[in-house]
């Protein structure tokens, strides 16, 4: 299993290990869920992974974990972050994608993007 796409199903959380057997999955769709939390240490070992975590209600606390570091694509628009800090996500040797448009964010630092060395593109957009 490389794609799973778990979108609209009313998950408000996911069980510990629910992932252990699925070292090949490089696609996680949980959009459109009731999420306000994400255990990134459930992850932790995959090679790559992309997540699409749009249209939940998933919080600042979200990032907070070191567990995540090898994911290409994150796409967080539509949630209810009021306040990022980039040094959250500076361990990312590969994040291409950081969509964090549609969410409550008011101050944005941008000094601090240069911690990404390899971002593409960063959508702030509609805060």
């Amino acid at each position: 299993l490389t794609r799973l796409d778990l979108s609209q199903n009313f998950i408000s959380r996911l069980p510990r290990k629910i992932f252990i057997y699925n070292e090949r999955l490089n696609f996680l769709n949980l959009s459109r869920n009731f999420l306000k939390f994400i255990d990134f240490e459930e992850f932790y070992g995959f090679e790559t992974l992309d997540f699409d975590l749009s249209h939940n209600l998933i919080n600042v606390s979200f990032f907070k974990t070191n567990y995540y570091k090898d994911y290409r694509h994150i796409n967080l628009r539509h949630n209810q972050i009021d306040f990022y800090e980039f040094e959250y996500l500076r361990y990312h040797r590969v994040l291409l994608l950081l969509d964090l448009s549609h969410n409550l964010i008011k101050n944005f630092t941008y000094s601090k993007i240069k911690l990404y060395s390899k971002l593409e593109i960063l959508n702030l957009g509609f805060n």
